[in-house]
């Protein structure tokens, strides 16, 4: 990690044609079902959606390394080093979104993904006059919908593009076509509806552990797309097995214990104090901590002052005001996790350490 650091020679991961297992591809391929994407479908050929989506063989997700190799991506960034994004062009348009999908599995942040994709980008192939805004330099605009910064599935959420100087808005009907919006396959020029985006496409493999439910993917005919089925009848092609996830535990579990100390609190005179950038960037900090793969954020808890502390003696019950240590615990997540390194670099995330405070990282134990 460090001569790769010190080097600054530029990391692209590809994470989704990684070697030694499975192509992490297969993994977003299989959770997202991108066939029928009206993007996909609009402004790719025909025939290359099929070769490219209709069929996969579904792989025990444990087999993947991709998020492994992205966790490696991030030490590496977090000891100064230089990381682009790319994603091999294997799916036109999404394949790019997935790899920013599979660097937030491997611990980078969505603002470390996105900064690796424009900057790190731009960096990596010796053009710096791109990949930011900033006075002098060249810069093509993507306008989102939500943001990326929370949820860094937010970038599929692309409403319109400047280009050039022009602007083109997408994503709020898509027809099938081609140039006259009539697809010579599909006739009318039908209006697609915008899909809904599944609220599962970011999870890490790395993490958890997956269970198929059988359903059944129908196909479109070859009216839409100019093929014919396997079996032979005209028209059509057997109904392939989709993927139902269902979740279940199989890594470490840590409770992560966090203590403001001299942290500025929201309403305190020394919040008010913190440049309002600064605010906001705290918000996002949490915010996406609380999205991150493997988290389960704990309940909001009141403060210190209003806890009350219960011990028994000889059998009665004895109440205090306030908590038991000098200093009560601010706040609580849990986070499913690899090892211990996976969870104290989760720790260092969390705004509180490195504003006054500090976080105890406890694993769970089965005891019984």
């Amino acid at each position: 990690v460090e001569l790769v650091a010190r080097s600054r020679v530029s990391y692209t991961m590809t994470l989704g044609i990684t070697n030694g297992g499975p192509e992490g591809q297969d993994y977003y391929l299989a959770l997202n079902k991108p066939h029928d994407d009206p993007k996909l479908n609009r402004f790719a050929p025909h025939y290359v959606v099929d070769l490219k989506t209709l069929e996969r063989t579904w792989r025990d997700p444990r087999e993947y390394q991709f998020p492994r190799i992205a966790g490696g991506g991030a030490r590496v960034l977090h000891a100064g080093g230089a990381l682009g994004v790319g994603s091999h062009g294997e799916i036109p348009g999404l394949g790019f979104h997935w790899e920013l999908q599979a660097y937030v599995a491997g611990g980078f942040t969505p603002a470390e993904a996105l900064r690796a994709a424009t900057m790190g980008s731009a960096e990596a192939i010796g053009r710096q006059e791109f990949g930011s805004l900033e006075s002098g330099k060249y810069a093509d605009l993507l306008i989102l919908d939500e943001n990326p910064l929370l949820d860094i599935r937010n970038t599929l959420s692309l409403r319109e593009v400047m280009k050039t100087g022009g602007s083109t808005t997408l994503g709020l009907s898509m027809s099938c076509g081609r140039a006259d919006d009539r697809c010579r396959r599909c006739g009318s020029g039908k209006t697609v509806p915008r899909p809904a985006r599944s609220k599962a496409a970011a999870l890490s493999p790395d993490t958890t552990l997956w269970r198929t439910v059988s359903s059944a993917w129908r196909v479109p005919t070859h009216r839409q797309h100019g093929i014919s089925g396997a079996s032979g009848a005209a028209g059509h092609i057997h109904a392939l097995p989709s993927v139902i996830w269902a979740k279940e535990d199989f890594h470490m579990k840590f409770v992560l214990l966090i203590y403001q100390g001299t942290t500025p609190l929201p309403g305190s005179d020394a919040w008010k104090a913190v440049p309002e950038k600064e605010q906001k960037a705290i918000y996002a900090d949490y915010a996406g901590i609380n999205q991150a793969p493997g988290v389960t954020p704990g309940l909001p808890l009141g403060l210190p002052s209003a806890a009350k502390t219960v011990r028994v003696r000889e059998g009665k019950p004895e109440v205090k005001s306030g908590t038991y240590l000098s200093e009560g615990a601010g706040g609580y997540l849990v986070f499913e996790a690899e090892n211990m390194d996976a969870a104290v670099a989760l720790a260092a995330r969390i705004p509180a350490a490195r504003h006054g405070g500090a976080v105890e990282v406890r694993p769970a134990e089965q005891y019984w």
